[in-house]
């Protein structure tokens, strides 16, 4: 039986950290990381060299996973079901090249994203507790299917992703036999759940929330100030009603919408700021209006904070970051997980759901007209925003991480 350092409790314990390498996956997990280091624990984070400089930045000590992942992480598949096979097939890479370094680490626990089916793997592996980190909506199947407009997205994705679907379930039969696996170890690929599951959000936001027990635990989001965000000239700001437009860091390469949001807010009486992304070519946007400030990146939290409607994407990240500064939203969905959060914004009455095949301006000024003027939404706004912040976020995570970890001593995975 392996006690690792956990000899007496409040002693430093090893944590091994396995993410998915992309922003909406990272972000969230960075103050989480902060304070567990703040409290003791020696995190070592496994990552891709892009996100280096924030881990680094929370103390924690960063790993590549070097060409056992070799994807961009700022590239996605177009559907869930081919997400699957990526996932799967960076599972198969990374499992075999890792198993001998992450043993050698010796950890006393180990934290994975829900996603990264190699993370739960490596952990079984290795014997010790595992901890999932879910920085989406948590997910059960026999809920999800039952909510409005899901089982039709997925209807959807299956012409193009039938092939990524069968070749995701012979992916996991391999890696089963090659790695003598339970075969009930693996949840369903994007549902890798633990003994401990820290869900970013919290349970009024979060659909089905009935289905989960106690091994979840819903913190609120998990706001970090983002250090390197560039500078911005808060005295242009006039004081008129602040319109904050983003299509998040990945798929932002859509002219039409940043020129729809200007040519609308242009007959406005407010002010606009647009986050365009590095991927578009701002020659594309034709003339700025006066009243908007158009920029690659941009210190989102801080505009937040200001902001009276914020037009988004619906990423999970971006839309608890909108809620949790009480803003209310313009959800403008440009996957089916996208468009399931706004739904769950849209039911909750803390903004509008706009479907990105309609979207136009007619339809965009008045769902800002409404966000606006409507005092509903703002108030619906504030109270899933105080939710939020109640939940407890980066210090409850650490909290109940340490708990979780520390009366896993002596006792066999």
């Amino acid at each position: 039986m392996f006690l690792g350092k956990f000899g007496g409790f409040g002693e430093m314990a090893k944590v091994l950290f396995f993410n998915i390498p992309s922003e909406g996956h990272t972000n969230p997990t960075l103050a989480y990381v902060a304070e567990l280091v703040r409290r003791g624990e020696e995190v070592v984070y496994y990552s891709v060299p892009a996100f280096q400089r924030r881990i680094e930045a929370t103390g924690a000590r960063f790993r590549s996973y070097g060409e056992a992942l070799p994807r961009d992480p700022f590239e996605v598949p177009p559907n869930l079901l081919m997400l699957g096979q990526w996932i799967m097939e960076d599972t198969q890479r990374i499992v075999q090249s890792l198993q001998e370094e992450t043993r050698r680490e010796r950890p006393d626990y180990v934290i994975h994203d829900a996603l990264s089916v190699w993370g739960r793997i490596l952990a079984y592996l290795l014997r010790r507790p595992a901890i999932a980190s879910i920085t989406t909506f948590a997910f059960a199947t026999r809920h999800l299917l039952r909510t409005p407009g899901f089982g039709l997205d997925l209807l959807r994705m299956l012409p193009a992703g039938w092939p990524s679907l069968v070749n995701s379930r012979r992916l996991r039969r391999d890696l089963e036999q090659a790695n003598d696996l339970p075969h009930d170890l693996l949840g369903r690929t994007f549902c890798n759940y633990a003994g401990l599951n820290i869900v970013f959000t919290s349970r009024l936001f979060q659909p089905c929330a009935e289905a989960f027990d106690e091994r979840f635990k819903f913190v609120g989001p998990s706001i970090a100030s983002r250090n390197g965000a560039p500078p911005f000239p808060y005295d242009w700001l006039d004081g008129r009603p602040l319109v904050y437009a983003s299509l998040g860091t990945i798929l932002t390469d859509h002219p039409e919408f940043y020129r729809t949001c200007m040519r609308v807010v242009s007959r406005m009486s407010v002010q606009a700021v647009l986050s365009t992304g590095r991927k578009l070519d701002r020659a594309l946007l034709g003339p700025i209006p006066d009243n908007c400030h158009v920029a690659e990146y941009l210190p989102q939290l801080d505009l937040l904070k200001r902001a009276s409607a914020f037009v988004t994407h619906g990423g999970m990240n971006s839309v608890c970051e909108g809620l949790y500064y009480n803003v209310p939203l313009v959800v403008v969905p440009q996957t089916a997980e996208q468009a399931f959060v706004g739904r769950r914004v849209a039911a909750l009455g803390a903004g509008r759901l706009l479907k990105s095949k309609h979207f136009s301006a007619y339809r965009l000024e008045r769902a800002l007209q409404r966000i606006l003027f409507e005092h509903s939404y703002r108030r619906r706004a504030e109270e899933v925003g105080a939710d939020l912040r109640a939940a407890g976020g980066c210090q409850q995570a650490a909290a109940e991480t340490i708990k979780f970890a520390r009366a896993q001593v002596g006792v066999a995975q």
